[in-house]
């Protein structure tokens, strides 16, 4: 605890004190401790951060993007062949219901209605000419 202390109070009194020798040097404009040796390493600092920043902007512009691109790439294609493959389902079960629907309609039109069958019954228990005269024959004497 003692050493967390005397870093905290270090490091404040170093801040004060800076922070006061920074501001005189910043009134009179020039630098009054070691000037070309800061110059250089402020000059270096400088190029470090313009690197720095440049490669976090090419990992996020390019290889982030990039990636980005490709994963949506990826996804939109999987869509398009699912749709594709349910495209060609529907069309092959659009297909087999056509099919079906003309077997039935040739079927249909090779078998006879319903009306063809009463006909045909009605011509199949047709009386004959002497079986009509006994029916009515015998309806006339029954009364």
């Amino acid at each position: 605890m003692f050493l967390a202390l005397t870093i905290a109070g270090t490091s404040s009194v170093l801040f004060v004190f800076f922070s006061w020798f920074f501001n005189k040097e910043q009134k009179n404009g020039k630098r009054f401790f070691l000037p070309n040796f800061r110059s250089i390493v402020d000059s270096l600092l400088v190029a470090s951060a313009t690197a720095v920043h440049r490669f976090f902007v090419y990992i996020i512009k390019y290889v982030i993007t990039l990636s980005w691109y490709y994963s949506l790439h990826a996804f939109l294609q999987l869509t398009l062949k699912s749709l594709a493959g349910f495209y060609y389902m529907v069309e092959r079960v659009t297909h087999a219901n056509r099919d079906r629907a003309r077997k039935i309609r040739h079927e249909r039109k090779l078998s006879k209605s319903h009306l063809d069958v009463l006909v045909d019954h009605k011509d199949g228990t047709k009386l004959t000419e002497q079986q009509k005269k006994r029916l009515k024959d015998k309806a006339i004497n029954a009364k």
